[in-house]
């Protein structure tokens, strides 16, 4: 994790000294390519390593956004090795100053992704504009093994100049009686045709439900901690880069028993096309 870390610091460091002026409008349409690579230490070397290939677009218009986004995952675990795809569209509208909505439906085609999922959340200025949301979201997602899952997305935003932090509470239960809670905070500072650093920690109990990019593939008996450091740098206002860092660590919530350590690293370039916004 200590080189991971350093990479990242080098890469943010040459950076600092290439910051293009912001833009006074970014292009229309954006297309991402990253790559996620995992490797795991662990009892007996079962896990690992992981590979993520993801491939996004999005479209920005006067009210919000629209994208799509295909993943492909191998995993090479040693008693359950398997490879899987996943398609997600999904939605930012900006109903008016006040509230907004972020809809997406995905599709998988096998473990370690869900067959399907659907998420809503909206999100609405809890004094006049003052810069703090509120946000609620719900999804529901059946896993490939039949299960239905439900979870809760709960929590505020701030906003500051160049800043802003978002806490979620996630409360998940399933149709096999199962149910589990865990807790996100993000945080991300910059600007957008300029540069952005984005810190995520996900702690507590895990979800059923796989989130995107690969990082949770993992069961309500069992407890995670998870940290994703990554950092976009615009060269221009056509495109740049993506670096970052991941690590987590598994347990099992009844024993405290160590299931693996984690460590990723984070690859991908992006380029921008089209009229202004």
């Amino acid at each position: 994790m200590k080189h991971l870390l350093k990479l990242f610091a080098v890469a943010c460091a040459a950076a600092a000294f290439a910051w293009p002026q912001a833009s006074a409008a970014l292009p229309r349409n954006e297309a991402d390519l990253t790559y996620y690579g995992y490797w795991f230490t662990s009892p007996g070397s079962l896990y690992g390593p992981w590979s993520v290939e993801n491939f996004s677009f999005r479209h920005y218009d006067g009210n919000g956004s629209v994208g799509f986004s295909v993943e492909n995952e191998a995993t090479h675990d040693r008693l359950n090795p398997h490879v899987g795809q996943y398609v997600v569209v999904d939605n930012y509208h900006d109903w008016s100053r006040r509230f907004y909505t972020y809809a997406s439906v995905g599709l998988g085609t096998g473990q370690p992704f869900p067959s399907s999922s659907l998420f809503l959340e909206g999100d609405i200025h809890v004094d006049g504009d003052a810069p703090l949301l509120l946000g609620v979201g719900a999804n529901a997602t059946r896993d490939i093994s039949g299960i239905t899952e439900h979870y809760l997305s709960i929590g505020p935003t701030y906003y500051w100049p160049h800043f802003n932090a978002t806490v979620r509470y996630l409360p998940l239960w399933a149709s096999d009686g199962s149910s589990s809670a865990a807790t996100d905070v993000a945080l991300e500072y910059g600007d957008e045709g300029r540069s952005l650093t984005d810190l995520t920690v996900q702690a507590g109990g895990s979800l059923l439900a796989v989130e995107q990019n690969g990082v949770m593939t993992i069961a309500p008996g069992e407890r995670s901690f998870t940290v994703d450091l990554e950092h976009k740098q615009w060269i221009s206002e056509r495109g740049g880069y993506r670096v970052g860092a991941i690590y987590g660590h598994l347990t099992n919530r009844a024993t405290g028993a160590p299931i693996y350590t984690q460590q990723g690293a984070v690859l991908g370039v992006f380029t921008s096309f089209g009229p202004p916004r």
